[in-house]
């Protein structure tokens, strides 16, 4: 357990760097966006995430880096949904017509207080200010990192609100587990027999279509690279199932050298595959990050679930709590 200053932002906030250490595992924590930096085997020389050496870098370059995306991570067709018939407009800022993870300046992109730092334990929190973003609230969100036995990472989110709101959040790690150019010969397997399709602006049309036999069908360990010789192109939600669940094993990804399984309570897990990263880093660290640098899988909620009532759904209510907890779990093989 150590801590040291990471930059500061251009509100004047300190952000600092946390090293954990716990299951085989180390850890780099900073408190902005509350990110996984960077994320080895102890004695290992390659991370096993894409991440950043500036906060500087983050500011200028970030496609959510290892951040916590939310209070509604992924899409919403237009920004819009409506609580007890009143429209809710939230900032659009995905192809300036929908929403996505939270905004410009949604908690993956805001400092984060910190509650609490052990040798294997870091918990964060946020407050999210009423109508920030165009969110009711105040909204109450922790996080509580830990590394434990076995060499899992283990995520717990909770957050509570003052007004009734919508919180759908995830851990946005790209994942690059052999530490090669890219992930398209890594291997995925995910318990899913449908997934959504999207239309052009990212946002599910119609309903769960099956995955079989198709691009999309995961449920066997293949390569993320497309066989047919066309270029993956993925970023869809996975359902896992209609709503939030006990903590289950639901994804799997592997290299040559390292495995990974991914266990949630939540009922989809959005895959994107990296194709459109394009993240060029100057300076001391100078360095590309291209497409299929890396992989991130994200277990979260259905995306648009505040506008599909066939959907899982993401209202929270004063008084409730939304709960999520999600484990990623490396083997060296």
């Amino acid at each position: 357990m150590k801590k040291v200053i990471f930059g500061i932002t251009k509100n004047n906030e300190s952000i600092q760097k946390f090293t954990l250490k716990g299951g085989g595992l180390i850890a780099n924590f900073i408190n902005w966006g509350a990110v996984l930096q960077d994320l080895k085997f102890e004695n290992g020389s390659k991370s096993l995430v894409l991440g950043l050496e500036k906060l500087c870098d983050y500011l200028k370059h970030s496609r959510y880096f290892g951040a916590t995306a939310g209070p509604y991570a992924n899409r919403i067709e237009n920004g819009r949904f409506k609580i007890n018939e009143n429209e809710i407009q939230l900032q659009t800022n995905y192809q300036n017509k929908h929403h996505l993870h939270g905004g410009t300046e949604g908690v993956g992109r805001r400092a984060w207080n910190v509650d609490e730092l052990a040798k294997n334990v870091l918990k964060l929190s946020i407050i999210h200010p009423d109508g920030h973003m165009g969110y009711p609230g105040p909204i109450q969100i922790n996080a509580t990192f830990s590394l434990l036995d076995s060499g899992i990472l283990d995520i717990v989110y909770r957050a509570e609100t003052e007004k009734k709101t919508i919180v759908n959040l995830a851990h946005h790690s790209y994942f690059n587990l052999s530490g090669e150019k890219t992930v398209l010969d890594h291997e995925l397997k995910i318990n899913a027999s449908t997934f959504l399709e999207v239309d052009e602006g990212m946002i599910p049309k119609g309903y769960p279509q099956s995955v079989e036999k198709g691009e999309h069908d995961f449920r066997y360990f293949r390569r993320i690279r497309n066989e047919s010789g066309i270029s993956s192109k993925l970023d869809h939600n996975y359902c896992l199932s209609l709503n939030p669940q006990e903590i289950r094993p639901v994804a799997w990804l592997k290299s040559k050298t390292v495995s990974m399984q991914i266990s949630t309570t939540e009922p989809g897990i959005q895959v994107y595959d990296g194709h459109g990263l394009d993240v060029q880093i100057t300076g001391v660290d100078k360095r590309f990050l291209g497409a299929y640098a890396g992989i991130a899988l994200e277990p979260q909620l259905w995306p648009n679930s505040p506008n599909r009532s066939d959907f899982n759904s993401p209202f929270l209510y004063p008084g409730d709590i939304y709960l999520q907890h999600t484990q990623y779990q490396f083997l060296k093989k």
